[in-house]
């Protein structure tokens, strides 16, 4: 408990995933704090057998630069002003950015430090 880590906020074309903390944490559910623009969203997001996803939650961690490679997946902010992280693919490295082409076609070029790899945690109800 108290990981901090990326929770999906909605499913959608291009998933949209905001900062969050681990609160409470057994074998079949986690509940999330999650933090939005406007502060600490209060009510806790519950992922469980029935309602997870693949990459419902996802360490936020910065990457190494050699797990940054053409065609990975990745959660990416859009902007640095913009604490949502979105679903996407690396299409390239151009200069200390990244060149990401978002699931639902929106592209950016982002440093390192917004980029999270598209890697669940390994916690029981994450496999």
């Amino acid at each position: 408990m108290g990981a901090n880590v990326l929770g999906l906020w909605k499913a959608a074309k291009a998933n949209i995933y905001f900062r969050a903390t681990i609160t409470h944490l057994n074998k079949t559910s986690a509940e999330l704090k999650m933090k939005k623009p406007y502060g600490w969203y209060s009510t806790k997001k519950t992922f469980n057998s029935r309602n997870r996803n693949r990459f419902s939650i996802i360490m936020d961690r910065i990457p190494d630069a050699s797990d940054l490679t053409t065609g990975s997946r990745v959660v990416a902010l859009f902007t640095s002003n913009n604490p949502r992280f979105f679903s996407g693919v690396i299409l390239s490295k151009v200069g200390n950015k990244y060149h990401i082409r978002y699931d639902d076609n929106d592209r950016a070029y982002i440093k390192k430090e917004g980029i999270r790899l598209e890697v669940s945690p390994s916690l029981p109800f994450c496999s």
